[in-house]
Order: C-alpha cells, then structure tokens, then sequence
C-alpha cells in the first residue's frame, strides 16, 4: 500500500456494499495483520434486500468494536463514523495514534461514505474500484492532497475500473472545474 511505512492511511472506494464487503472479508482473510474497517450508509428501509444490507452491517460494526474495546451498534452508527474520522484525522482522544499501532485503521473500504467532507492530512492515498465523474471526481481526489511536509508531497490516486472511461471523466472533470 502506498501508505509510507504505515504512517497514512488509504482509502479503498468500490461501487457497492456487497463489493464492500467482499473486499473487507478478503482482507480480513488474506490480510490479517492490517486494520481494515468497512463504512458505508447503514439507512434500512423496508425495500427489497433491506434485511442483507442490516445483516452486513452487523459483521463490520462487531469487528471494529472487538478490535477497538467499543460497543456501537447499527442505531449508534453516526457514532461509530464520528470515532473512525478521529482515528483516521489524528483527532481527540487519537492525537498520538501513529504512535500506537493497535488503535491505528489502515484501511476503510467505503461506498460514498469520506469521500465528500472528510479532511485529514493523514490520507495519503485513494483506491478507487468504482466509477465517478465530474464533481465527485475533483471532491474525491481532493481528500488526498492535504499537504503534510516532505513525507507527504501530494496525494495518490489508483482507480481500477475501467481506466479508459474514468481517465475521460478525470479530463472533464479537470477542465470543467
């Protein structure tokens, strides 16, 4: 990862919640050692698949509180978003986290969530395997590029899908903006 020896954190975006989740199960698998999180739109509604959505939620929500000691549930899950913020911006109580490796999140897989409004100079790095175009291009981008001295010069951005498609919209994006 392009997080310069554990000292910023990525964010990995995908197009979905089941994508989301398959991505955290694979890292929980394959990448034990690293602390992943998945955040994304915990709103149930009485649509159809509304039940799945609440049921994932749940997975993510009881391996961040068992790896953090907190205790959130779905209905405290603004809560539990405000806590990942702080950890990811070095915030109030986590002002010295990348000092303390187990109170550290390496990885948030995320759908929409952060990457509108969330600002920390602690990002270093944006993983997208989703597509995005115009105004949520240039918000998105720009969560990487809180400039923080010589280890971090500028921000990093790898999209995956479709990169023919998504270097046209990046153009637009850029010469509309």
């Amino acid at each position: 990862m392009l997080s310069h020896g554990n000292k910023f954190h990525v964010i990995l975006a995908t197009s979905s919640i089941p994508e989301a989740i398959d991505y955290y199960r694979a890292f929980k698998e394959r990448a034990p050692q690293m602390k992943v999180t998945a955040l994304f739109d915990p709103s149930i509604d009485n649509n159809a698949g509304s039940t799945v959505k609440e049921d994932v939620l749940v997975e993510p929500v009881e391996d961040y509180n068992k790896a953090y000691g907190q205790e959130f549930t779905i209905p405290t899950w603004p809560a539990m978003k405000k806590n990942i913020s702080a950890r990811l911006s070095h915030k109030k109580p986590y002002i010295n986290v990348d000092s303390n490796r187990d109170s550290r999140i390496d990885l948030p897989i995320v759908v929409d969530q952060m990457l509108t409004g969330f600002d920390s100079k602690w990002l270093n790095a944006l993983y997208l395997d989703k597509i995005i175009d115009y105004e949520s291009i240039i918000q998105a981008f720009s969560r990487t590029n809180r400039l923080f001295g010589p280890d971090k010069p500028f921000g990093t951005i790898r999209y995956y899908r479709r990169p023919y498609t998504m270097k046209g919209y990046i153009e637009a994006a850029v010469k509309l903006y």
